[in-house]
């Protein structure tokens, strides 16, 4: 037996399709690591630690790109980065 949908369901659930893609769509970064990676790469002239690919890549916003002298933290929103600081200085 065919049961009819109501008119409200027809309404609210294109609506909420709608806002869960704006809301998505909306926390997207704006960089990508491969992206934060070649920025660090070009203005550092730093290698990428290659032997580092299973450390931690991101948290938070925030890119972790290790090369072999430094790492650095990488911000996906507005594409600034800076050194992280040594326990050992």
């Amino acid at each position: 037996m065919i049961k009819k949908i109501s008119n409200l369901l027809l309404m609210i659930y294109p609506i909420g399709l709608v806002l869960i893609s704006f809301i998505i769509f909306y926390n997207l970064p704006n960089f990508t690591y491969l992206e934060a990676k070649e920025i660090i790469i070009n203005e550092t002239s730093e290698e990428i630690d290659l032997s580092k690919e299973n450390e931690i890549k991101g948290q938070l916003g925030m890119y972790y790109i290790y090369t072999r002298e430094h790492v650095y933290i990488f911000n996906s929103e507005d594409g600034k980065y800076s050194k992280r600081k040594n326990l050992n200085e």
